[in-house]
């Protein structure tokens, strides 16, 4: 089977957790015999226009600006339609499934030339709320509302990560059974924790505004123990220099360290304890996932994926959005557990990963997936 992936940025260009996940889920598909090509915009000119990454073919179309922006960048979306449309009638004859990453403006040109071929598509979803795909569709100026009203139509199958997003599709009028409900998977190592003397936390991910680091930063000035604690941020974004001047301004640059992101963050993991975000809008966290499977302890805001992942004070801790008092109270617990707690809600955390997101048994889920909608597209 042969299965084009379809996404709005990538890597290197982008190191975000949806980038992530695509890679580890077209390896996975690889070692069952499924071929993946993966397809995405190039930005960047320093970007190869076609190379192999972990055995995975990736083809980049040449643009000034994400395709999935709309709005006044409405010409790149255009020439992105244009060459999308051309790639993939090119390939029609090695392309079984067009799998798109995120319903947003991006994904229209697949999902129509897949329908004029006869292609059967998928869309998985990234975000829930506000920051639901099909909404963020709907609300670009132009051609938001008649995109959205063609994905709709013309889109049968999507996949959700979260019974949120399953929520949100609903809410759109999507018949529960175009639904398919698989979550995000890790690869599943043996990892031996590293024993700290202070509580180590990490974030590590995008940097942008929605991700509300400086949150996290305000939550351990307030700390009165400022010596049981290091926090180090793993990410860049637009909101690098904020996230820098806060740590600075609470004088914390002694607790607190801002790092560029690393491509071996699986590999540093276990010298921490704590995985810590205040992000307010996320489909399922693949940072959460593979912090969890480190055996490392969550605490996390209350979004999409989150209940599905966390059973709290049992294998972590969830907060709600915005509630300041609360992380800073979570922030002192974890603080104060002890290290013999800490390793078992961390042990909590790593077991039901384990038994749940195997990206192995995800990747079969997605290939039992592309046989039906594949069989299901020949019938139409």
């Amino acid at each position: 089977m042969n299965i084009l992936m379809v996404l709005h940025t990538f890597i290197p260009e982008s190191y975000g957790g949806a980038e992530k996940q695509t890679l580890k889920l077209a390896k996975a598909l690889k070692k069952k015999n499924i071929n993946v090509n993966i397809v995405s915009p190039r930005l960047n000119k320093n970007s190869l226009k076609s190379e192999i990454i972990d055995g995975i073919k990736i083809d980049r179309l040449a643009l000034k600006s994400a395709p999935n922006l709309g709005g006044k960048y409405i010409l790149s979306f255009m020439l992105w339609f244009i060459k999308l449309s051309f790639f993939i009638f090119k390939n029609r004859k090695r392309i079984d499934v067009i799998h798109i990453i995120h319903g947003r403006l991006h994904a229209l040109p697949a999902v129509l030339i897949a329908n004029l071929l006869s292609i059967a598509t998928v869309i998985k979803l990234g975000r829930s709320g506000y920051h639901f795909d099909l909404n963020s569709v709907k609300r670009k100026r132009i051609i938001g509302k008649i995109a959205f009203s063609l994905l709709i139509k013309f889109n049968t199958y999507w996949i959700s990560n979260s019974y949120k997003i399953t929520n949100d599709l609903l809410n759109q009028g999507i018949k529960r059974t175009n639904i398919i409900d698989i979550p995000n998977g890790v690869e599943i190592k043996k990892i031996k924790k590293e024993s700290n003397e202070k509580v180590r936390f990490i974030y590590f991910g995008r940097l942008e505004h929605e991700k509300n680091c400086v949150e996290l930063i305000n939550a351990f000035a307030t700390q009165k123990n400022k010596n049981n604690f290091k926090f180090d941020i793993y990410g860049d974004g637009k909101d690098f220099k904020n996230i820098n001047d806060s740590i600075l301004n609470n004088k914390l640059e002694n607790k607190i360290f801002l790092h560029k992101p690393v491509d071996n963050i699986e590999e540093i993991l276990p010298e921490f304890d704590v995985y810590i975000t205040a992000t307010i809008s996320e489909g399922m966290s693949n940072s959460l996932l593979e912090a969890m499977s480190c055996g490392l302890v969550p605490i996390t805001t209350n979004v999409s994926g989150v209940k599905e992942l966390i059973k709290h004070e049992g294998n972590g801790f969830i907060y709600q959005i915005n509630d300041k008092i609360k992380l800073i109270e979570l922030v002192e617990c974890v603080i104060n557990l002890g290290q013999k707690k800490l390793e078992q809600i961390g042990k909590n955390a790593q077991s039901h990963v384990f038994k749940s997101f195997n990206i192995d048994r995800i990747a079969q889920e997605h290939i039992k997936l592309y046989s039906e909608i594949k069989i299901d597209c020949a019938h139409v």
